[in-house]
């Protein structure tokens, strides 16, 4: 009854390492090979480390250049009295429109606003008109009132009955839309 208790309970445990037969491991003449599935894990590590190292160099780059462009301008209408309204002449290209609002002082320094329109608006379309640009705006904000593109920003400006054209370009000045000779052309 014994023999029948010991095999009702299981095996005999064996020691560590062991096999059946005669508690000897066979030796292997092949090395054992990882499976596939072990590298993947290590190439998705460096594809992550390497996207995080590329969106660091894009915000070491960017970060600053956006902070500045909408840092407010070199002074309270320095360049323009009154937020009166200027042309920048005919090539309209980074170059030449840095160039123009240094000479008004509207800007600091034409070198970092030309790239910052190189960098942040490669489609950069100047618009041939009087444009309303005062000292106190950002280079953020020069940019929108210059640009031609269809996706600038817009102005609401009230206009209550009874007002006549000079009241209008009055407001119009005011709300720096447009100069008040601009509105009465």
């Amino acid at each position: 009854m014994s023999r029948r208790k010991r095999r009702a309970s299981g095996p005999p445990a064996r020691a560590a390492g062991s096999t059946k037969r005669g508690g000897r491991k066979r030796a292997s003449s092949t090395p054992r090979v990882e499976p596939r599935a072990a590298t993947r894990p290590a190439r998705r590590s460096r594809a992550l480390r390497l996207g995080i190292a590329l969106a660091g160099v894009a915000l070491a780059v960017y970060g600053p250049l956006l902070i500045w462009a909408h840092l407010p301008g070199p002074g309270p209408s320095t360049g323009l009295p009154g937020g009166a309204a200027s042309s920048l002449g005919s090539p309209c290209t980074a170059e030449h429109v840095a160039e123009q609002l240094a000479e008004r002082q509207l800007i600091r320094s034409p070198g970092l606003f030309r790239v910052y329109l190189t960098l942040v608006h490669p489609a950069f379309h100047c618009v041939e008109h009087d444009h309303p640009l005062t000292a106190e705006l950002s280079p953020s904000e020069l940019v929108n009132r210059i640009d031609g593109s269809p996706f600038r920003t817009s102005v609401r400006v009230p206009v209550p009955e009874g007002l006549n054209h000079m009241d209008l370009a009055t407001r119009f000045e005011e709300t720096r839309v447009s100069s008040s000779a601009e509105f009465l052309r």
